[in-house]
């Protein structure tokens, strides 16, 4: 798209720090800092035994014994009883005897122990939760702290940074630019062309003429000087690049 620059705008910021002084405490003194005064506070507790005290407790012990009577069932002997007859062969017959165990009861007597509940004093310890202090430092030091940013803006393409004091309580820690040029269509359209530093700017004076690569959006791709013009080309001096 054949564009013709109408105008260039331009930002530039200087980030700055300054030395502070500030007022802190902490249990350390940092290096660099300058002592006020001192403090104790209490850091934490600590359990201390200060004593002990007497304590009623009980306890199971043997208090005697008891008898307790068992019995079960024994064998006390033996008897013969005839289990039958077994034939001799000859007409004879002989007795068949067997032993079959004889029972008793037998009883005896066990003894026991017998338990109770039998009380005592204990001694137990007893404890103090006493503090535990430590020194807490009030001091004054000097940190580096952020300022607000020095912004200068203008048009015209010689941008130039704001001054800002450098010296033993100020410093620049960096910087930042941004220019914007202005562009007009040949159909009336306006466009506007972000770069990202001054490189380069001088380039663009108001009334020059560029071929803009858009894309659908509307946004200027880049900028490019129009091609020279041939008698081939001539006829037609309309050319628009446009990106989809």
């Amino acid at each position: 798209m054949a564009v013709t620059v109408s105008g260039v705008s331009w930002k530039r910021v200087v980030h700055t720090e300054s030395l502070r002084t500030f007022e802190e405490k902490a249990r350390t003194l940092p290096d660099g800092a300058r002592s006020l005064s001192d403090e104790q506070v209490v850091d934490h507790t600590t359990s201390v035994k200060v004593g002990t005290r007497p304590v009623t407790r009980t306890r199971t012990v043997q208090t005697g014994t008891r008898s307790v009577t068992h019995s079960k069932q024994v064998q006390t002997g033996t008897r013969r009883v005839k289990a039958g007859t077994k034939s001799l062969g000859n007409g004879f017959f002989k007795d068949v005897y067997t032993d079959k165990p004889i029972y008793g009861t037998k009883t005896w007597t066990e003894h026991v122990p017998v338990y109770g509940e039998e009380p005592y004093t204990d001694y137990e310890p007893v404890y103090e939760q006493r503090p535990v202090h430590a020194t807490v430092h009030h001091y004054e030091i000097d940190r580096w702290t952020a300022d607000e940013d020095t912004v200068l803006r203008g048009d015209g393409v010689d941008p130039r940074w704001p001054s800002v004091v450098v010296d033993g309580t100020h410093r620049t820690t960096g910087r930042s630019e941004q220019a914007t040029v202005r562009l007009a269509g040949s159909g009336g359209e306006t466009l506007d062309y972000a770069l990202s530093s001054s490189d380069g700017l001088a380039r663009f004076v108001p009334g020059s003429h560029w071929d803009a690569l858009v894309d659908h959006r509307g946004e200027v791709l880049s900028l490019d000087e129009p091609a020279a013009m041939t008698p081939e080309s001539s006829a037609d001096v309309s050319t628009v690049t446009t990106t989809r």
